[in-house]
């Protein structure tokens, strides 16, 4: 269910392997929601105390937002297991990998 969350309610997700996002290209997202809108929610779920949010996937788009001094962000909120937090964490950010390694082979084609 996607819901309208305060940024300030949304935590990282513990089991995210990537801990350094690059600066250029959160600024790249922001301009390109700021262009564009939010394409796609990120994914969270309920914290046990039912106070927060914790994002599965979705890191970029929140610091995006928040770049963009937006206060809030849908999410679509899920439950979800720990294992299952871990494996979309994981499953995200090999799927960014793939994107890249298609981005700069393309890219080298059209020289």
């Amino acid at each position: 269910m996607i819901k309208t969350i305060k940024l300030i309610l949304i935590k990282p997700n513990p089991w995210q392997p990537r801990q350094d996002m690059d600066p250029d290209g959160i600024g790249e997202l922001a301009r390109s929601i700021s262009r564009d809108g939010l394409l796609q929610a990120p994914v969270g779920r309920i914290t046990p105390g039912g106070d927060t949010y914790q994002l599965a996937i979705g890191h970029r788009r929140v610091a995006a937002l928040r770049l963009l001094g937006k206060d809030e962000s849908p999410l679509d909120v899920q439950e979800l297991t720990d294992q299952q937090m871990f494996e979309l964490a994981i499953s995200e950010n090999l799927v960014r990998k793939e994107d890249r390694k298609s981005t700069r082979l393309n890219s080298s084609h059209s020289l």
